[in-house]
């Protein structure tokens, strides 16, 4: 997850219900709120969204930011030969 708000909570909850899906990591400038949702599902945070983007082990991404940071993190995921959501 690249983002760790509201919208990236509701989000890591439907997908943590996939048996298809593990929650890995979580990506937030504020350290402490990415660390506090990774928690919840037992998964890696990190206050730079690039953690995530080098990452091979990692095959998509769900961008769950501002909006006005959307694009450039799905580009960038992209970029790195990410599947994005």
């Amino acid at each position: 997850f690249i983002g760790a708000g509201g919208r990236a909570g509701e989000l890591a909850g439907s997908f943590s219900k996939s048996p298809n899906a593990k929650i890995v990591s979580f990506a937030d400038p504020d350290l402490q709120r990415a660390s506090k949702l990774a928690g919840n599902f037992k998964a890696a945070a990190h206050s730079d969204l690039r953690k995530v983007l080098d990452d091979p082990s990692i095959d998509a991404v769900v961008v769950a930011t501002c909006n006005h940071w959307h694009v450039l993190a799905a580009m960038w995921a992209l970029d790195a030969g990410k599947h994005v959501y």
